[in-house]
This record gives structure tokens, sequence and C-alpha cells, in this order.
């Protein structure tokens, strides 16, 4: 075979692999969800509720009233997330939070639900359950998180 031939070959066989390598990631893509969950270690778990306080802490203090023109909406914004902040964040533990979210998990119906959506849950919970100012229906709340996550 010459040479041109060859690298005709090469580079086709190297089109066909990078095509279904894209195709393969697409297919597999991890999903942060209860399954990535309870297949963690506890560091790795713990590494995930650190960075997410750490963003909701850096978000709740960058978070400016007045970054849209709907200062309505960005007020409550901001009340949710200083709440969030000073009565989940300041006191519960990064363990506590981990073992909440292992709770969560426990029940096969959340296992395809976002991770987040498990953290905000988790905040909703523990908000209604110790602050009379913020008041929610969580068994609706997580039958909306089931009905959105487990379609088949």
């Amino acid at each position: 075979m010459n040479k041109i031939i060859r690298l005709k070959l090469v580079a086709v066989l190297f089109i066909i692999l990078l095509i279904g390598n894209i195709s393969f990631a697409e297919d597999n893509e991890i999903k942060l969800d209860g399954r990535f969950w309870n297949n963690a270690n506890e560091d790795q778990k713990l590494f995930y509720v650190t960075g997410f306080r750490d963003g909701t802490n850096l978000f709740a203090s960058r978070f400016s009233t007045d970054t849209t023109e709907d200062k309505e909406l960005n007020t409550k914004v901001f009340e949710i997330v200083q709440v969030m902040r000073d009565y989940l964040v300041l006191r519960l533990t990064y363990g506590e939070i981990v073992e909440k979210i292992d709770e969560f998990y426990s029940d096969p119906f959340n296992r395809s639900i976002p991770i987040f959506e498990s953290y905000n849950y988790i905040c909703v919970s523990y908000l209604t359950a110790t602050n009379a100012k913020f008041q929610t229906d969580t068994d609706s709340l997580l039958k909306n998180l089931r009905n959105k996550y487990n379609k088949h």
C-alpha cells in the first residue's frame, strides 16, 4: 500500500474511533443522582457537600438585590439563601448533611433525583421543622421531585 492510502485509512479509522467514543460518552453520561451517591465513599460525599456548601456561601455573600430589575424576586431569593445559610449551613455539620442525604437515598424511589435536589429538599425539610417563618409542604415537594425524575 502506498503512503497516501495508508494515511487515508488511518484518518478514517481515527474519525470512526472518535465518533464512537463521543456517542459512547453521551450514552454513558455520569448522572449525579442517588445511584452515584450510594456508590460514593465517605470522602467523596464529604467533598461534594463541602463544595455545595461553599457554593451556597459564595452565592449568599455575592448576591445583590440589585442584580436585575425585579427587586421583589431578588429580595425573596436573597432571603431564602440567607435562611438556608443561617439555619442549615451554620447548624448542621458536614457529616450530618451526608447522613441526611444517605437517609434520603435509602428510599429506592428517590434514587433518580439529582443530588442537588436532595440537598435542597433536606434544606427545606430542615427549615420547615426548625423555623416558623419558613413553612412548606415537604410531602408535595418530594412527590413533585419523584414525578419529575422518575420518568421511565
